[in-house]
């Protein structure tokens, strides 16, 4: 036996949980006509005594008041904005677009995927709000394909019959038609969802490597480290400590799996919150654990979708100039050098700065030159301090070996740094800033490219980098078999 509301079959054990005895289930329907709070028992004309055979026998009284509330609390078109077109052409996705009120150049686009109910409101205000603070386009898709509802037991029918397939298939056309805008950079694109849509934004990231940030707003996690090492960007999540569908130690193997995946993150456990504690942007106006996630999320979206922003690229130029002034412009033979990376748990990757640090020897002669990785491999930037110190450094210069400044070069490196140099206070030290835009690295990567195709042709040897990983052999093949299928063609 099933009971059928709203256009929706349930199957018994949804509709008789919201009736057992001594539970009530209540909610509250907003509409532009209609504002109703009811009871699971009153809707289906039921009492707490009625026995469960007896359950769907009972007439629904007023179903058809309650109906009408529903649907137009549900009616898309009174959030979407913009229907996007498929490539196929038989469809359409309603979506809700937001930009900035200025658009200067190019901006990052951001796929935010709506929690359980669908396509809300709430999403609606979280994306414009998004869009606003951090300067990009925020699209927020239906991914339910034309219903949204506040009705519980039908949120959980269409969150549980909406397959990742298909919701991977919907934001594939939607970042299609992002490609389209004028004002839209793909190159820089960041995924967030909440709920519901926080396990599908993860999902979709461990397939579309391009993704620069997924944020996992107390979503489903993914535990798989060989899953997660699919993911190229940096992951955020965000969770209550009191949360049982995603309890704090699921969060915390998460965590170990993005870990041990090599997958950089940030994973957050505020306390004493719950499953869904964000629910909209009137909760951020307040200084509780809502505003505390807003800023956690639209600064790591700034950080990473930003790196290629004109005013970010021209702000790491005037601290590299700021830095190459007066102390470090003249570096002494008394200075010590830390020129320290990410770190990583490859010890071959963890080889590749150290060699870069012998090459800095070779070709400056500087005296006192150590590395360091700022997380997941020693040495660290405090036993690198601590080295140039003990060769007689009077000064300590940290150089991270990044391209760009983000939050590591911003937060962590600086911080570590003040933490390292706590052991010596007569020894002055400055971070310097990444190495930004340099027109040397134009040619840098033009000898790069060289020397790969040089090794296809066969007239060089394998780099340091790919020996033994077979990949200019993988390179070679599939470039021959490219140019086999051209002549045949």
């Amino acid at each position: 036996m099933a009971l059928c509301h709203l256009g929706v079959r349930f199957p018994p054990q949804i509709c008789f949980a919201a009736a057992l005895p001594r539970v009530s289930r209540y909610s509250t329907i907003s509409g532009s006509s209609a504002s109703l709070t009811w009871s699971f028992e009153s809707f289906c004309g039921v009492s707490r005594s009625t026995p469960h055979r007896e359950f769907g026998r009972k007439r629904v009284g007023g179903l058809s008041k309650v109906r009408q509330a529903v649907v137009r609390a549900g009616m898309l078109e009174d959030v979407a904005n913009t229907k996007i077109p498929t490539t196929s052409g038989d469809r359409e996705i309603l979506a809700f677009v937001a930009k900035p009120s200025k658009v200067n150049g190019k901006l990052p686009v951001v796929i935010l995927v709506h929690e359980f109910y669908g396509l809300t409101p709430e999403i609606c205000g979280k994306a414009d709000a998004i869009a606003k603070e951090v300067g990009c386009i925020v699209i927020a898709p239906d991914t339910y394909r034309g219903e949204s509802t506040r009705f519980i037991p039908k949120a959980i029918y269409l969150a549980l019959g909406t397959p990742q397939k298909r919701v991977d298939a919907d934001i594939d056309e939607v970042l299609a038609w992002a490609s389209t805008l004028s004002d839209a950079d793909t190159s820089r694109v960041g995924l967030v969802g909440f709920c519901y849509g926080g396990g599908k934004a993860l999902a979709y990231s461990t397939k579309y490597k391009e993704a620069k940030a997924t944020v996992v707003i107390y979503g489903k996690p993914i535990l798989d480290s060989d899953l997660l090492k699919n993911i190229y960007g940096c992951v955020l999540g965000i969770f209550g400590d009191q949360d049982s569908q995603f309890p704090a130690s699921m969060v915390t193997s998460f965590r170990e799996a993005l870990d041990k995946a090599e997958v950089q993150n940030t994973i957050s456990i505020y306390k004493d919150q719950g499953h869904a504690f964000w629910t909209n942007m009137d909760q951020v106006l307040s200084d509780g654990p809502q505003r505390k996630a807003w800023i956690e999320v639209t600064s790591f979206l700034k950080d990473t979708l930003l790196v290629e922003d004109k005013h970010l690229n021209d702000s790491a130029k005037e601290a590299e100039e700021t830095c190459t002034e007066g102390r470090i412009s003249n570096l002494k033979p008394s200075d010590g050098v830390v020129i320290v990376d990410h770190g990583s748990r490859r010890a071959q990757s963890n080889e590749m700065l150290h060699l870069f640090v012998d090459l800095y020897k070779q070709k400056t002669g500087h005296p006192i030159v150590e590395a360091a990785h700022m997380e997941l491999a020693e040495p660290s930037i405090s036993h690198a301090f601590d080295r140039c110190v003990e060769q007689g450094a009077e000064r300590v210069i940290i150089c991270p070996y990044f391209f760009f400044p983000g939050r590591h070069w911003d937060r962590d490196i600086p911080a570590l740094s003040a933490k390292a140099a706590e052991k010596h206070v007569d020894v002055p030290y400055v971070v310097t800033a990444p190495i930004g835009l340099h027109e040397l690295m134009v040619q840098v990567l033009v000898d790069r490219m060289e020397y790969c195709l040089s090794r296809v042709a066969g007239n060089v040897e394998e780099c340091d980098m790919c020996r033994g990983t077979g990949r200019c052999q993988q390179l070679a093949a599939n470039l021959s078999q490219t140019t086999t299928s051209s002549a045949g063609a």
